[in-house]
C-alpha cells in the first residue's frame, strides 16, 4: 500500500477539478466533449483505485506488434529458452498472456462471451479486406473446422467464462497450454487470455504479461491490451531490428505508453540478427582490401556488422526520442512524462534465437536455427563467441533485477505522477477542444444562404444514390422471393401427382380343410372299414392397398410442403448474404473519408435490423383428411373398387392440402415482403438521418448564426481560461 495522504489529497483535488471544468464547460461545450472528459474522470478513478490495493504487484508488460518475437524473448528471460510459451505465428492466434506467483501451478483460460463471439462472427459475415473482418473470417473457418472433425463445442466454451486447470511441470504445462494458445490448439480461436499462476520465487510480486501485437485485428483482445496498458507501470517494448521504430510502432511508444503512466520504458530492438543479415555483405573476388573500409554501410564479418547496425539502430532511437521530447514540450506535457521517453534514447540489441543457439549444441538446433547458422557462419571466423555476442542477454536480465529491486520506488514514483500524467491527458484533451471549436468557428462564419443550398443539393443526390443502392438490395430479394415462390407451388403440383398414387402390395392368406383318410389294409383283414381324419392347409395369394400408406402420403406431402416453403424464405433471404450486400452498398455510395461516416455505427444498424427479420413458420393440418381415410378404411383393401376408392380418397385429400398450402403460401409471401419492404424503409430512415440531421442543423446554425458564434467564442474564451489556470497551477 503506498498511498500518502497528500497523494490521496491531490487525486481527489484532481476529480474536484475535473467536475468544475466539466460544469463551466457544461453550458457551451458539445455533447462530444463532455463524454470524454467523463472517460478521463472514470480512467483516473480506475488507476486510482489499482494503484493504491493492498498488496500492490509490479506490472510489467512486454508490448510489440505480432512477430516482434515477445513470446520467444519471454522465454529467453524467464524460462532458459524453453518454450513454455508458444509463439503466435499470426494476429488470429495471438492471446493476452498474464504471468503471476501463487502458492500452485494453475493455468486459467478465459474463453470469449457469447457476446464477444457474436460480433466476431457479425465481423465474419462483411465481406470486406480489412484486417479485422479478415481475421475474424479467420477465427470462424479455424472453429468450422474443429466443429467438423468433433473436437470443438463452441457453446459450451462460450458458457464456462473461464477455466482453471492445474499442473505440476513445466512439460506439463506446455502440453495443457497448446490446446489454448497455439495455432493448432483444440480451443485456440475462442480464447480471448490466459493466466499462468506458477510457484516460482522470480514472479512474486510482480504480473508479466504478453500483450497481443498492437496490430491485433480482433476488436475485444486489443481491447483488454489497452485496459492493462492503463494499469502498467514497466513496459519492454520489442521493436523488430529490421524494421525499427516504424511508424506503426513509434505511435504506441512515443504518445499512448508514456501517458498512460508507464513508469519504466526499455526499448529492445528484437531479432538483433536480422538487422546484422541487412548489413553482411561477402566482399568481391579481386575487390581493393580499402574497399570495404570505404563502405560504412556493409560488413564481411560479424563484429564490424554488430558495430555497423548497432550504431545505425541507436542514431534512429536518440533522433526519434530527441524529436518526439520536443514536441511534447511544446504541447505543454509535463516532464514527468516526457522524462520517461529518456532510457529510449539507449535501446538494447538482442536477438533471443541466438542467445538459445549459444546455450546448446549445434546437433539440437531447430531447422530455424540451423538456417540462421547456416547464413552467419560465412561471416564468423568462431560462431561460437558471435552468438554469445549478438545473443547477449545480461544487459536485459541486469534490467529486469533492477526493475525488480526498485519496485516500491517505481510504484511510488507512479503515485507521485499519477495526478500530472493524467493532467497532461486532460491538457492535450482541452487543446483538442480548442482547435475544433476554431474550425466549427470559422467555418459558420464562412457559411451564407447560398453554400448552404449547394450543400443541400449535394446531400440529396448522396441521399437518392444511397435509396436506390439500398433498394435494389431489398428489390432483389422480392424478385427472388416471387420466383422462388412460383416454383415452390409447381414443385407442390408435381409432388401430389408423384404422391397421388399406392404401392400395390401382394399378400397371402392360408386356409386350413380336413378329410377322411381310410386306414384299410387289404393284406390286414382286421383294418378293414376303418379311417382317420387328416388337417391340411391351402396358401393362395391377393392384391390390395394400405390404408396407412395412403395416410402417410397425406403426411409427408403436408410435411414437406411445409419444409419447402420455410425453406424457400431462408433460401431468398440468406441474412449473412444480406448483411455483406447492405454493407457493400453503403461503402460503395458513402465517401469513407468523410468524417460523417462511421463504420461501427452502420454496421450495428445493419445487424439490428438484419436481426429483428423473422422467418415465417409453417405448419399445414393433415389430420382432418388423414381421419377421412382411417374412417372409411381399415387396414388392408383388396377388394378392386374399394382399392380404387381408396386411390380416389387420397387424391382428393390431396387436392385439400394443395389447396391450403398455397393460400398459406401465398398470405406468408405477402406478408413476407411486407416485412422487407418496413425493414428497407426503416434502414434507410435510420441511415441517411445523420444526412438530413446535418442539414437541419446547418439551417438552424444559419438562422441563429450570430448566436452560435457567440456560443462557440464563448466556449473558446473557457477553455484558454482552464487551461491557463491548469499552467499556473
Amino acid at each position: 500500500m503506498i498511498t500518502t495522504e497528500a497523494q490521496s489529497v491531490r487525486a481527489e483535488r484532481f476529480l474536484e477539478a475535473l467536475d468544475n471544468i466539466q460544469a463551466r464547460l457544461g453550458p457551451f461545450g458539445g455533447e462530444k466533449d463532455l463524454r470524454k472528459l467523463t472517460e478521463l474522470q472514470e480512467d483516473f478513478r480506475r488507476q486510482v483505485e489499482d494503484l493504491y490495493q493492498k498488496h500492490r504487484r509490479l506490472n510489467i508488460g512486454v508490448v510489440g506488434q505480432v512477430k516482434a518475437g515477445k513470446s520467444t524473448f519471454l522465454n529467453t528471460l524467464l524460462f532458459e529458452g524453453r518454450e513454455v510459451l508458444p509463439k503466435a505465428s499470426t494476429p488470429k492466434t495471438a492471446a493476452l498472456t498474464r504471468m503471476e506467483y501463487a502458492e500452485e501451478n494453475a493455468l486459467e483460460i478465459e474463453y470469449y462471451s457469447a457476446e464477444d463471439w457474436a460480433r466476431q462472427m457479425e465481423a465474419a459475415s462483411v465481406d470486406l479486406d480489412d484486417d479485422v473482418y479478415t481475421a475474424a473470417r479467420e477465427l470462424a473457418e479455424m472453429v468450422r473446422e474443429r466443429e467438423i472433425k468433433g473436437l470443438l463445442d463452441v457453446n459450451k466454451c462460450l458458457e464456462k467464462g473461464t477455466e482453471r486447470l492445474a499442473f505440476e511441470t513445466y512439460e506439463d504445462l506446455l502440453f495443457r497450454l497448446n490446446d489454448y494458445v497455439s495455432v493448432d490448439g483444440v480451443y485456440t480461436p475462442l480464447v480471448k487470455s490466459v493466466s499462468l499462476y506458477l510457484h516460482q520465487e522470480q514472479f512474486r510480486g510482480l504480473c508479466i504479461v504478453d500483450t497481443p501485437g498492437l496490430n491485433d485485428p480482433v476488436v475485444s483482445r486489443t481491447q483488454r491490451t489497452k485496459e492493462f496498458l492503463s494499469v502498467c507501470d514497466v513496459v519492454f517494448f520489442l521493436s523488430q531490428s529490421g524494421s525499427f521504430l516504424d511508424a506503426a510502432d513509434w505511435s504506441l511508444l512515443s504518445a499512448q505508453l508514456p501517458s498512460e503512466g508507464v513508469r519504466r520504458l526499455v526499448l529492445i530492438g528484437s531479432k538483433y540478427d536480422s538487422a546484422l543479415r541487412d548489413v553482411l555483405r561477402k566482399k568481391q573476388a579481386g575487390s581493393s582490401p580499402f574497399a570495404q573500409r570505404n563502405d560504412k554501410t556493409h560488413a564481411d564479418n560479424l563484429p564490424d556488422a554488430c558495430r555497423i547496425a548497432s550504431e545505425t539502430l541507436h542514431r534512429r532511437a536518440r533522433q526519434q526520442v530527441a524529436q518526439q521530447q520536443s514536441y511534447q514540450r511544446q504541447i505543454g506535457v509535463s516532464e514527468t512524462v516526457i522524462q520517461v521517453m529518456e532510457r529510449c534514447r539507449e535501446p538494447i540489441l538482442f536477438s533471443a534465437m541466438a542467445c538459445n543457439m549459444a546455450r546448446k549444441s549445434p546437433e539440437t538446433y531447430t531447422k530455424e536455427e540451423q538456417s540462421l547458422a547456416g547464413k552467419l557462419s560465412q561471416f564468423s571466423s568462431d560462431l561460437q563467441a558471435d552468438l554469445q555476442r549478438i545473443g547477449d542477454i545480461s544487459p536485459i536480465q541486469e534490467v529486469f533485477r533492477e526493475i525488480v529491486r526498485e519496485k516500491e520506488q517505481i510504484l511510488q514514483e507512479k503515485s507521485e505522477s499519477l495526478v500530472d500524467t493524467n493532467q497532461s491527458k486532460l491538457l492535450l484533451k482541452l487543446n483538442g477542444f480548442a482547435d475544433e471549436t476554431q474550425k466549427k468557428c470559422a467555418l459558420l462564419s464562412a457559411n451564407d444562404r447560398k453554400q448552404l443550398m449547394e450543400r443541400k443539393r449535394e446531400l440529396e443526390a448522396q441521399e437518392n444514390k444511397i435509396r436506390a443502392a439500398i433498394s435494389d438490395v431489398f428489390s432483389n430479394c422480392i424478385d427472388r422471393l416471387k420466383t422462388t415462390k412460383a416454383e415452390g407451388i409447381a414443385e407442390f403440383r408435381t409432388a401430389r401427382g408423384a404422391l397421388g398414387t399406392l404401392r400395390a402390395k401382394t399378400g397371402t392368406k392360408t386356409e386350413w380343410h380336413d378329410r377322411r383318410v381310410s386306414d384299410s389294409k387289404w393284406y390286414k383283414p382286421w383294418s378293414w372299414g376303418k379311417s382317420h381324419t387328416e388337417i391340411y392347409s391351402t396358401t393362395s395369394s391377393y392384391t390390395y392397398y394400405a390404408s396407412s400408406e395412403a395416410a402417410e402420403h397425406l403426411g409427408q406431402y403436408a410435411r414437406d410442403a411445409a419444409n419447402r416453403i420455410e425453406s424457400t424464405f431462408t433460401s431468398v433471404l440468406n441474412l449473412k448474404e444480406l448483411r455483406q450486400k447492405l454493407c457493400s452498398a453503403i461503402i460503395h455510395t458513402m465517401d469513407m473519408g468523410d468524417a460523417r461516416f462511421d463504420s461501427s455505427y452502420f454496421r450495428l444498424k445493419v445487424n439490428e435490423l438484419v436481426d429483428a427479420i423473422s422467418f415465417p413458420t409453417v405448419h399445414i393440418d393433415a389430420s382432418g383428411v388423414t381421419k377421412q381415410i382411417y374412417s372409411r378404411f381399415k387396414g388392408q383393401v383388396s377388394d378392386a373398387q374399394e382399392m380404387d376408392a381408396l386411390e380416389q380418397a387420397l387424391r382428393d385429400g390431396l387436392d385439400t392440402l394443395f389447396g391450403a398450402l398455397c393460400s398459406q403460401f401465398e398470405g406468408e409471401c405477402g406478408r413476407f415482403q411486407a416485412v422487407l419492404q418496413g425493414v428497407n424503409q426503416e434502414f434507410q430512415k435510420a441511415l441517411l438521418s445523420s444526412l438530413s440531421e446535418e442539414f437541419e442543423s446547418l439551417m438552424g446554425q444559419l438562422e441563429k448564426k450570430e448566436q452560435e458564434i457567440a456560443r462557440l467564442k464563448r466556449y473558446l474564451t473557457e477553455l484558454e481560461d482552464i487551461k491557463r489556470e491548469m499552467e499556473v497551477r
